[in-house]
């Protein structure tokens, strides 16, 4: 771990807890911000940061599994790591179903849990990188004029340029021009790269209406 743009983020309700990891996580190149509460936490943390979450099960003002609740709640992903004394398979579960990457039972292997950190951060990276992507791809398709994400609509349903010609009373060499135009301001190049774009963002092109134009352009 040798970025500081990378948050580590430690909740637990024991002082010498949060000493022994802010310690141990010191050499990681990374921030590291120690929380005594769950609402401390949750009232700080910046979700646009690459990071990922240590979180005690047992802490004073609201339960691990609240927080991690919470931040499903609000759409919010972060790869934590949940520790406790606690531990049962119960409460693992729980933790695991609420977004948790892995449970760890006090006392645990430091060298386990810097590891477990490690892959969190990674895979918090990829999870900001993906956001960004899907972000910019939604941004070109609000660019769109309406005729266009129509045409788009439609190729994306499979239709040939004359079906999609035929559809919106338009000709074959209109069609294909906002075809260029559309896969230009998408920055891609094919129907077939549109569609698996939209698959992996979980697009659906019924939230981008269009207007009916004024013009056809027949």
């Amino acid at each position: 771990m040798d970025d500081f743009s990378r948050t580590i983020y430690v909740v637990d309700d024991d002082p010498a807890v949060l000493d022994s990891l802010a310690e141990l996580f010191s050499d990681s190149q990374c921030r590291v911000e120690t929380y005594a509460t769950g609402g401390e936490f949750l009232a700080r943390f910046q979700p646009d940061r690459i990071g990922c979450l240590v979180l005690d099960l047992r802490i004073p003002d609201m339960t691990g599994l609240a927080v991690l609740r919470m931040l499903e709640r609000d759409d919010v992903t972060i790869p934590t790591v949940v520790i406790s004394a606690f531990g049962d398979v119960p409460s693992a579960v729980e933790a695991m179903k609420a977004g948790a990457v892995d449970f760890l039972e006090k006392p645990f292997d430091p060298q386990r849990l810097l590891q477990l950190v490690r892959e969190a951060l990674d895979r918090s990276a990829v999870i900001m990188e993906q956001r960004r992507e899907r972000a910019d791809f939604i941004a070109r398709l609000h660019s769109l004029t309406p005729r266009e994400l129509e045409v788009l609509s439609h190729l994306n349903d499979g239709m040939s340029n004359k079906e999609v010609a035929i559809r919106l009373e338009i000709s074959d060499k209109t069609v294909s021009a906002h075809r260029g135009a559309l896969l230009g301001k998408l920055a891609l190049n094919s129907t077939a790269e549109l569609a698996r774009r939209l698959t992996q963002f979980q697009i659906e092109l019924s939230r981008f209406p269009g207007r009916s134009p004024s013009d056809h352009g027949r």
